[in-house]
This record gives structure tokens, C-alpha cells and sequence, in this order.
């Protein structure tokens, strides 16, 4: 993938989606119901019950990063350049 120009770009967009993935508060805030409910807030109640199921836990926090980790696989030499052109240069 040649990424020269397009490398800043494509670090904004992973670093965007990251940041609203793992957002949680508005989410919690506007989701009414357990069918609305993103993973993140899902997971929440597994850590407020009773009782923790931990092997569910464990599955959930799974499936919430395998887009996280599929993304930085696929765009892991962009967002690296990216990030490292952005930077102040001496």
C-alpha cells in the first residue's frame, strides 16, 4: 500500500475511529435500552452484577478489540508514517 501522501489522512481516520469506539459516556447516556447499547456499555454491566461471569467478560473485551486490532493491522505502516511526519521536525 503506497501511503506517501495520503499517510496523515489515514492516521486522523484510525486514530478518529479508535476515539469513538471506545466512547462510552454518550452512549450510556443515550442508549435506553440493552438493544441500543454499544459493546463498551454492555460490558459494563458485566462488572456492576451480582455475580461476575468472568468467562463472558472475557469474550466481550475480545470482540470489542478485534476491529481496534483488524484496523492497525491493516493501516499499521500508514498510521506509523503518518504520525511521524506530523511531528515538529528540528
Amino acid at each position: 500500500m503506497n501511503c506517501d501522501a495520503s499517510c496523515p489522512f489515514a492516521a486522523l481516520a484510525a486514530i478518529t475511529f479508535i476515539g469513538n469506539w471506545n466512547s462510552f459516556l454518550w452512549p450510556l447516556v443515550i442508549g435506553q435500552d440493552s438493544s441500543s447499547w454499544t459493546i463498551q456499555v454492555a460490558m459494563s454491566t458485566f462488572v456492576t452484577a451480582q455475580t461476575i461471569n468472568i468467562h463472558e467478560l472475557f469474550m466481550a473485551v475480545a470482540v470489542s478489540i478485534l476491529p481496534l486490532v483488524l484496523i492497525f493491522a491493516f493501516l499499521q505502516r500508514c498510521l506509523i508514517q503518518g504520525v511521524t511526519q506530523s511531528g515538529i521536525k528540528d
